[in-house]
């Protein structure tokens, strides 16, 4: 070797010695360990190219997964030869492996907008990228593209295995009213009578699925705004719209679906629904979101998510006091008197009346008996 290709070297082994000693060969002479010297064997992922240097280290790296290692190695190889020039498959497998470690942690996060830019525009090459882009733009709202990108998969892909995952995956995250269209175009582009088969198999499974009970769906829709998450709540929301339903009840899934639009961004889209359903402004109708919550958790028993939906409801609208005897009811059936007694003396003040009287002798009554 000449003096620069062995600084080279030596310089590579340094560096695989310290981000990764186990990946080093190990010689148990007297030298301990060494890495690409005269007469010892270290048997490259690729052999040498005559008068360069063995980039086997950089592989083994890679192939570790220790990235900062190989682009460290790198950078330190370009300082000494700036004529050197790394494997281009390297880099481009590193690159991609990256960019997937990141649209992993993205999803993770539910960061979508994230997901979006990492995933750029993705193909059956890329089917898991693919199917990581539609679930982002579906949950930002945009379910033309989510569609796009889902019949891409369910008729384009070569293996027939992953167009029915398409097919599920799709089923999991759009809405009932649009999977028939996405199941015939899978259907018709069927490579064989085999795959269609299978999706014929599928289709009614996952039309069930997706036939959730209209009280089931709506009390999806509402728990997930309030845990926070937004964008599957417009998901169950989408889907209330579409089944027939009272208009009562349809108003209510625009109204939730108008409110997780504006908590993922998408202002254009809930102006949209807000007009076209006549609803009221952002405040009045978070504050109808979380009446609905109310009156569903009080009729599960779930008081205590009663009165967290009630608190939230009384700092958008405090001036409403139609559900006092809910939060009254909600206080006694969890043991708290005294909150309840209040409560209700509250309503008697505002809108005295017989059954207010009869409540409160019962609360009296159970709190006396607790400190018998």
């Amino acid at each position: 070797m000449t003096g620069k290709t062995t600084s080279r070297a030596s310089l590579i082994a340094l560096l695989c010695l310290t981000a990764a000693p186990a990946l080093a060969n190990t010689n148990a002479g007297a030298d301990g360990v060494e890495i690409l010297h005269p007469g010892v064997a270290v048997q490259p992922a690729t052999a040498a190219e005559p008068g360069g240097i063995d980039e086997g280290p950089l592989w083994r790296l890679y192939d570790a997964g220790n990235y900062g290692a190989v682009r460290r190695a790198i950078a330190r190889l370009h300082e000494t030869d700036p004529a050197w020039r790394p494997p281009a498959k390297l880099l481009d497998l590193m690159t991609g492996n990256e960019a997937r470690d990141r649209l992993r942690a993205a999803r993770r996060d539910r960061k979508w907008r994230e997901v979006v830019a990492i995933a750029g525009s993705p193909d059956c090459a890329r089917v898991e990228t693919l199917w990581d882009a539609a679930e982002a733009h579906a949950r930002l709202g945009a379910l033309k593209t989510a569609e796009r990108l889902y019949r891409l998969g369910a008729t384009s892909c070569t293996d027939p295995a992953e167009r029915i995952a398409t097919l599920q995956k799709a089923a999991a995250i759009l809405p009932a009213d649009r999977l028939p269209v996405l199941y015939e175009a899978a259907r018709t582009a069927a490579p064989s009578p085999a795959v269609r088969g299978r999706i014929d198999k599928l289709r009614p499974r996952e039309a069930a699925t997706a036939s959730k009970p209209l009280d089931e769906t709506k009390m999806r829709g509402w728990t997930l705004f309030r845990l926070g998450r937004p964008d599957e709540a417009v998901m169950a929301f989408r889907q209330l719209l579409a089944m027939p339903a009272a208009p009562d009840i349809k108003k209510e899934a625009a109204t939730g679906l108008a409110l997780g639009l504006q908590k993922i961004g998408q202002m254009a889209e809930a102006a949209e629904v807000a007009r076209l359903w006549h609803l009221d402004d952002s405040p009045a109708l978070e504050a109808d979101a979380m009446r609905s919550l109310a009156l569903d958790a009080y009729a599960r028993k779930n008081y205590a998510a009663t009165l967290e939906a009630l608190a939230r409801r009384r700092a958008l609208s405090p001036d409403r006091h139609d559900l006092d005897a809910v939060e009254g009811w909600s206080h006694f059936h969890l043991h708290r008197y005294g909150e309840a007694e209040a409560a209700f003396r509250r309503l008697d003040q505002r809108f005295p009346s017989p059954e207010t009287k009869d409540a409160l002798r019962v609360i009296q009554a159970s709190r006396f008996n607790q400190w018998d």
